[in-house]
């Protein structure tokens, strides 16, 4: 069902669109967001002065990272307890690493930030983690976070990599009061000056504060993060909830429950089922080539109806009932910017993706997903298509994400728009900006002259054999009517005049 939905029914003292606040999210991270992928497999020179833009990120998309330079790999798994980290004692160091590079796309919400470290440490910044029966007590998992800082006057990178001097044992660890350590010399600071004074190389033992650390590399932007596991003895942690930049990630292979709606509506024949719980069970990472991997488990889905949408008003009171409406409101509320592009707030699914232009297929369904606050309480989403407000669908919220599958959008028709997403419960939405159109012209087969367009795009080929065969049945009727003129004429010529 499309509504189309009169702007003369906003009031004029409409409010405006509200900024993203709260609490830090909680996102649930699965097995299969643990990429099998070496992103610094082959890296070289990553910290030395004067390095040339970084370009080794992992594939658009990608969570978590496998990031090992050059070392034996341990092993990883993913259960209900949490993300395990395995190293054994080996003749060359021994490393399990995972990081989140910012800018693939894997957590948009992280990667609109585009922190420096100063921000990092200004926000809540913890892990718990658990030693292992028969771990090597002596070091915990270590936060490595990789930052980079660019020098205009050459346009080259400083590049440095920090590590927290990590704890060992069991319980929650505050890494903005840990002490830190670097890949590289650091120095010490009297008020904003650099002295001569060297402050331990490294401090590969104790440490520097986050003071001297932030003194340092606080104006570095931030790389990637994520825990790090390794050194030369025979370790096995677990780590499950780990905050950073308001975002709490939660290891665990358990899909939770999606709970009906409130209210669900009666449909004659259908009831409602609530799905069990899901657990993904998976092979732990090993040393060597890895081997190809098949998800043995998808999220949950809802198998009752979604409700009927009920913001319609909100839509129009909020958001606006036009393109110019929206962009006005949005500005107004988020200081001049306006709304970003889809793809670098929603994770879209490899059946959807975009062309090289940005351009998406008008008549291919959209399926994609982005963090939901599950504080909010909302459990379905209504999403809208505005120039003019056109209801798109309504989808549900499934363990702390958004999840809009195969939406149809071509109803929209071709050209600029904007999806808003609204919580039915809550009220809080979100505005992406994309771009529709058909396929290109040149992807679509050559016509054949004189032939309709259904020819075309016949995907059987079944029209262009029948044109063919339509040919050499006219050469046949053709050559034998040759043939018998022939055969007349020389009769003709053989009997005598009359």
């Amino acid at each position: 069902m499309v509504v189309a939905l009169s702007a003369s029914a906003i009031p004029a003292s409409a409010t405006i669109l509200r900024a993203e606040t709260g609490s830090p999210s909680v996102i649930n991270v699965y097995p299969e967001d643990l990429s099998l992928d070496n992103v610094s497999q082959s890296r070289t020179g990553w910290d030395a002065v004067g390095s040339p833009l970084f370009n080794e990120k992992p594939p658009t998309g990608t969570k978590w990272a496998l990031d090992i330079e050059n070392k034996p790999l341990g092993s990883a798994a993913i259960n209900e307890l949490g993300l395990n980290l395995s190293v054994t004692t080996s003749s060359a160091p021994t490393k399990i690493r995972f990081q989140y590079y910012l800018g693939s796309g894997g957590y948009p919400t992280i990667d609109l930030q585009s922190p420096k470290l100063a921000t990092v440490f200004a926000q809540p910044l913890s892990w718990d983690q658990t030693l292992q029966p028969g771990g090597h007590p002596s070091f915990g998992v270590g936060l490595q976070i990789q930052l980079e800082k660019l020098n205009p006057d050459t346009n080259k990178y400083a590049r440095v990599t920090i590590t927290n001097t990590a704890t060992a044992g069991t319980g929650s660890r505050n890494l903005v009061t840990a002490n830190w350590f670097a890949n590289t010399d650091m120095y010490y600071y009297v008020d904003g000056v650099k002295t001569s004074e060297l402050a331990s190389p490294r401090f590969l033992t104790t440490g520097v504060t986050p003071a001297v650390l932030l003194d340092n590399f606080g104006d570095f932007s931030v790389v990637s993060f994520g825990p790090n596991l390794g050194r030369d003895y025979s370790y096995d942690y677990r780590i499950q909830d780990f905050t950073i930049l308001g975002q709490t990630f939660h290891f665990t292979n358990v899909i939770p429950p999606v709970d009906p709606p409130v209210d669900p509506p009666t449909v004659p024949g259908i009831s409602v089922i609530e799905p069990p719980v899901i657990v993904i069970a998976r092979p732990p990472l090993v040393v060597g080539p890895p081997a190809p991997s098949t998800p043995t488990a998808t999220a949950p889905t809802i198998t009752t109806p979604p409700p009927a949408p009920t913001t319609e008003a909100r839509v129009l009171a909020e958001v606006g009932g036009t393109t110019s409406e929206l962009l006005t409101r949005y500005g107004a509320a988020n200081g001049g910017a306006t709304p970003p592009p889809i793809s670098q707030v929603l994770t879209i699914a490899s059946t959807s993706q975009a062309d090289s232009s940005g351009r998406f297929d008008a008549g291919t369904p959209l399926t994609a997903s982005v963090p939901w606050d599950a504080t909010n309480g909302d459990q379905w989403v209504d999403v809208w298509g505005l120039s003019s407000p056109t209801y798109i669908g309504t989808y549900p919220v499934i363990g702390g994400v958004f999840r809009m599958t195969n939406a149809d959008l071509s109803s929209l028709g071709n050209g600029d728009h904007h999806l808003v997403f609204v919580g039915q419960t809550s009220g809080t939405n979100q505005v992406v900006a994309m771009t529709l159109a058909s396929p290109a012209a040149s992807n679509a087969p050559t016509a054949v002259a004189g032939t309709s367009s259904s020819t075309t795009n016949d995907p059987t080929g079944f029209a262009q054999a029948w044109i063919v065969w339509l040919v050499i049945l006219l050469l046949l009727i053709a050559a034998g009517t040759f043939v018998i003129t022939r055969v007349r004429r020389s009769r003709s010529k053989g009997q005598p005049s009359a």
